[in-house]
């Protein structure tokens, strides 16, 4: 992880193009948590719903806290720690790696973000952890520091973690009510508003990027 390449508008545009994109991903949750599949394959959708249901209820137990220091705790333990492993090993190691390899960035950055996601054993949360994948991914190949990658995984963690601990604690309202693996009910013009200036934001950061390694 080369610190040298740190700098405060690059992170700047990195935070919010990475809150924009969880806009974004939010129907793309939905849609995926809806897939049925054809009888043919009712075997591996009863599997899916099986472990969808197993990790869903382990993950709620472990972010089940009882007071802001476990909550504190598990921002360390839950976003921050694996943010940085796991970008270590599929950007740092398995991406840069296939790159060399194949000689193709872009193939590069789109298998490690195939198996980042299958990774979790999650088919009912693939697409939105894939697409997710693939823009840490380009984080990395633009900026050639883990960094970024490792600063947009632990922002994603951390958000989803706070939304549901203080929906849990009735913040947003009794009537408010968010799954761990669901996402709010986002009005369609917020998403294309949302879109829009993702669109321009990882544009300029892209700039930004790319402007640290020559």
């Amino acid at each position: 992880m080369n610190l040298s390449l740190i700098r405060g508008y690059p992170i700047f545009l990195l935070i919010l193009t990475t809150i924009l994109f969880i806009v974004i991903n939010a129907p793309i949750i939905e849609w995926n948590k809806s897939i049925s599949f054809p009888g043919f394959l009712s075997s591996f959708e009863s599997w899916a719903l099986l472990k969808e249901k197993q990790l869903e209820s382990l993950t709620e137990y472990l972010v089940s806290f009882e007071s802001n220091y476990e909550f504190v705790v598990g921002i360390l333990t839950i976003a921050i720690i694996p943010g940085f492993c796991e970008e270590y090993f599929f950007r740092g190691v398995l991406q840069k790696n296939l790159r060399l390899i194949l000689k193709n960035p872009h193939i590069a950055i789109f298998i490690s973000a195939f198996l980042f996601s299958a990774f979790h054993l999650q088919f009912y949360g693939f697409f939105p952890r894939f697409f997710l994948g693939l823009l840490f991914g380009y984080f990395f190949y633009w900026s050639n520091s883990l960094i970024y990658p490792v600063i947009a995984h632990a922002l994603n963690n951390f958000l989803s973690l706070s939304t549901f601990y203080f929906a849990k604690k009735g913040l947003f309202g009794d009537s408010i009510n968010f799954s761990i693996n669901s996402s709010p009910d986002i009005p369609v013009f917020l998403i294309l508003f949302s879109f829009i200036v993702f669109l321009y934001l990882i544009s300029n950061l892209k700039k930004q990027l790319n402007s640290l390694n020559e």
